[in-house]
């Protein structure tokens, strides 16, 4: 019974390896190629099917239903009317009005713009960070944060005195201190989904930043786990009534 969606689950997961791949050619690159769209494209897809499909096979609910995604509880009522009152607390559990669970708005209004061939495009970002530690302390600056240091003032970390006179950030050049101090300098890259792109404005509301593999990591876990749980429970539902 449930042999379909156990492929479409395999074939999502060697989707997502084939699509890291192509994620890390292309941030060595600097570029968003048309393979690695494409690729975020097929798994949403892929990510998809294997809902609905469990979702069908509920007694009560029709092979053209998709996995409901609701915005409210009055409507989320509506839709699961008919529903088994353990097949509806699962359901519920995921669903974005309750408890600010937002991934399944998400997953939704990024699935149905893929299926209907409206590809989003990815844009880079790179945030860079600088570490610095001595001693058993630490502290990081990131993104656009700095601190500046008074020519009057005196501070260390860890006991590994740092200059006055100074601005600390992730752009620094040159970070003056005692020489047991540690320096760490790296640049998070990541590419997102575009905040601007309009049928994401629509859906989700604007400057909805969406980093794009660990939201296809989520998402692949998130399915896999509403499969597993309803998987028992629908067994259960269709299972012939002995008669004594």
């Amino acid at each position: 019974m449930f042999e379909a969606i156990d492929i479409m689950l395999t074939e999502a997961k060697k989707s997502l390896d084939i699509l890291k791949a192509e994620y890390q050619r292309n941030l060595a690159a600097h570029e968003v190629s048309i393979t690695l769209r494409n690729n975020v494209r097929r798994l949403l897809g892929d990510l998809r099917d294997p809902l609905d499909h469990i979702y069908q096979l509920i007694p009560g609910v029709s092979v053209s239903e998709a996995f409901p995604v609701s915005n409210s509880a009055a409507q989320f009522t509506h839709q699961t009317a008919n529903l088994a009152p353990n097949i509806i607390a699962v359901i519920r559990q995921f669903q974005s009005f309750d408890d600010g669970n937002v991934w399944l708005e998400r997953f939704s209004a990024l699935s149905n713009i893929h299926k209907h061939l409206e590809l989003v495009p990815q844009v880079r970002i790179e945030t860079p960070s600088l570490t610095l530690s001595g001693g058993r302390a630490s502290m990081s600056i990131i993104g656009s944060a700095s601190m500046s240091i008074g020519r009057n003032c005196r501070i260390s970390l860890g006991g590994v005195p740092i200059a006055s006179g100074q601005t600390l950030s992730a752009h620094s050049p040159t970070i003056l201190a005692g020489p047991e101090l540690r320096v760490r300098r790296e640049i998070w890259v990541n590419f997102l989904f575009d905040p601007q792109n309009e049928h994401l404005v629509r859906k989700l509301g604007l400057n909805t930043s969406i980093a794009v593999l660990p939201f296809l990591e989520e998402s692949l876990n998130k399915v896999e786990e509403i499969v597993t749980r309803l998987k028992p429970i629908i067994e259960t539902l269709i299972a012939p009534t002995v008669v004594p």
